[in-house]
C-alpha cells in the first residue's frame, strides 16, 4: 500500500519525538507502540513504511505510549475505534475492560504474589475461552526502566515476589485476534494500604490506587 507523504513524514518523525521526550538527562520516551487493525494484534508493533496502515475510521486503533519525567515514568495504553466497531470487537473490548476494572478494584492480603492477582484480569476472557499471551502487569521504574522488577503480575507460577505498599505496577490486560485486531487497556497502579475494617488483626489488606488517569473510550 502506497502511503501519503504526510503519513511517511509522521513515521519518520517518531524517532525525533522519542528524543524530544527526554528531559534533564533522563532516558527518552519510555514506550511508543501503535497498531491499526491487524498490526494491533502484534503486541509491540512499531510503525514501519512497508507494513503500517492509514487510519480510515473503520478499524480498531491501539496506542501504547509513555514518557520519562522528573517525578516519574508513565505507561498507558488505549484502544479506540473511530467508526462503528463490530459486535465481536465490542465483546472482546468489554471483556478486557471488565478484567482491567477487576484488577483495579481488587483488595488482597499484603504479601500476595503477582500470579494470584493475574486471574482477576483474565477471568472475564476465560469465561468465553479467550486469553492473552503476555503478563498483566510489570513494575515501573522512575526515569529508569519502564519495565522494572522484581515484582510483576503474570501467569508464571514462579512469580513469587509479593506486592507490597508503595510498589508501582501496570494493569494491562488485552486480547489479540491474529491478522484481525488487538485490544489492550493499561493504567499504572500504586499499591496502598486499604482502609478495610477487619476482625483479623493478624492480617493487613492492600489495594490499588490508579496513578495515571486517561479516559477509556466507550467504543
Amino acid at each position: 500500500m502506497e502511503l501519503p507523504k504526510k503519513s511517511m513524514k509522521k513515521i519518520e518523525g517518531l524517532s525525533s519525538k522519542k528524543k524530544a521526550g527526554s528531559r534533564d538527562g533522563a532516558p527518552p520516551l519510555a514506550t511508543f507502540y501503535v497498531g491499526l487493525s491487524a498490526n494491533g494484534a502484534i503486541i509491540h508493533y512499531k510503525p514501519e513504511p512497508d507494513s503500517c496502515s492509514v487510519v480510515d475510521g473503520k478499524e480498531l486503533f491501539l496506542l501504547d505510549s509513555g514518557g520519562q519525567y522528573i517525578d516519574g515514568t508513565t505507561d498507558i495504553t488505549r484502544t479506540v475505534h473511530f467508526g462503528e466497531p463490530s459486535a465481536r470487537e465490542r465483546e472482546c473490548f468489554t471483556r478486557v475492560l471488565q478484567g482491567h476494572i477487576a484488577l483495579d478494584q481488587a483488595v488482597f492480603p499484603e504479601n500476595t504474589p503477582g500470579f494470584v492477582l493475574d486471574a482477576f484480569a483474565r477471568s472475564s476472557l476465560w469465561k468465553v475461552g479467550l486469553d492473552y499471551r503476555h503478563g498483566t502487569g510489570h513494575g515501573v521504574g522512575a526515569a529508569l526502566n519502564v519495565h522494572e522488577g522484581p515484582h510483576s503480575i503474570s501467569f508464571r507460577f514462579g512469580n513469587m515476589t509479593p506486592l507490597l505498599r508503595g510498589m508501582i505496577v501496570s494493569n494491562e490486560p488485552g486480547y489479540y485476534e491474529d491478522h484481525q485486531f488487538g485490544i489492550r487497556i493499561e493504567n499504572l497502579l500504586s499499591v496502598k494500604e486499604d482502609s478495610l475494617m477487619t476482625a483479623m488483626w493478624w492480617r493487613s489488606f492492600i489495594s490499588n490506587d490508579v496513578m495515571v488517569t486517561c479516559v477509556v473510550p466507550r467504543r
